[in-house]
């Protein structure tokens, strides 16, 4: 924390609270959580400026989700500064359904596929961000081309391939399908609070638009896979109401994902 030059108002407004790094997620954030009295008050997410830094749009969607009243953090505060890019949150209550030790598999899928199902249903007309699969294939490329993508934390059907080999099986099996909805964009267990056995908010927003619903399914497959078992996935392909999962549709996603 402290070989960082903070903005002079993030040192004034945050002086009265204890301050920790949290290590355990994977994102390109450094990330502090700031209590007071050993109770969770706030999120500060700082990263590097560019045009690959996502933090400018976690916060826009955050405001608009929050407009509409979707459970996620608030922004209280975001500014670019030195080149970083500071965002203030408000904490959720809860802990994320991986990590919650009262939540048994199959209630922490059962709170996810609700989740998601209700995510999904949300009116979108008006939104003003689009996740489709065209600006996702734009976006990898892009990403690629910048030397972004990380060969060595590929899914294990890929280990060992080049990004441009994943890009050519892309960009030869684009979904025929493709069901609008709104989407959280990187539905994974861990971006997903619950208290006392109940849904409390959305976590990780930058990705949140309009997108096909198998962006968000295919990652939230993986995730329970990754974390449990297939009983538990087939657990929540059921409360979800997924009769069929299309799993070429559920690669392609998946795939997808590895350029971010």
């Amino acid at each position: 924390m402290h070989n960082l030059n903070f903005p002079p108002e993030i040192q004034c407004r945050l002086r009265s609270y204890d301050w920790h790094k949290d290590s355990m997620g994977r994102s390109a954030s450094d990330i502090f959580m700031l209590t007071q009295n050993g109770d969770l008050k706030l999120v500060l997410k700082v990263e590097q400026d560019g045009p690959f830094a996502e933090l400018s749009d976690e916060a826009k969607r955050l405001e608009w989700l929050t407009e509409r009243g979707v459970l996620c953090p608030e922004v209280q505060w975001f500014e670019q500064y030195e080149g970083r890019q500071w965002l203030l949150l408000t904490a959720l209550s809860g802990t994320d359904l991986v990590s919650d030790p009262e939540l048994l598999p199959l209630q922490q899928v059962e709170i996810l596929a609700d989740a998601l199902r209700h995510l999904h249903t949300l009116d979108w007309e008006g939104c003003p961000y689009d996740q489709t699969v065209e600006l996702g294939l734009r976006e990898a490329e892009a990403r690629m081309k910048a030397g972004l993508v990380n060969e060595d934390d590929f899914d294990p059907e890929w280990q060992g391939e080049p990004a441009q080999k994943l890009f050519s099986y892309l960009t030869a099996n684009i979904p025929e399908v493709h069901e609008k909805v709104l989407c959280h964009g990187d539905a994974c267990l861990p971006n997903f609070m619950a208290t006392a056995g109940d849904f409390s908010g959305y976590l990780d927003c930058s990705r949140v638009g309009l997108a096909d619903r198998y962006q968000d399914l295919a990652l939230a497959v993986r995730s329970i896979r990754y974390n449990h078992d297939d009983a538990a996935v087939e657990h929540f392909l059921k409360c979800y109401g997924i009769e069929q999962f299309d799993k070429k549709r559920a690669t392609f996603f998946t795939t997808l994902d590895e350029f971010f």
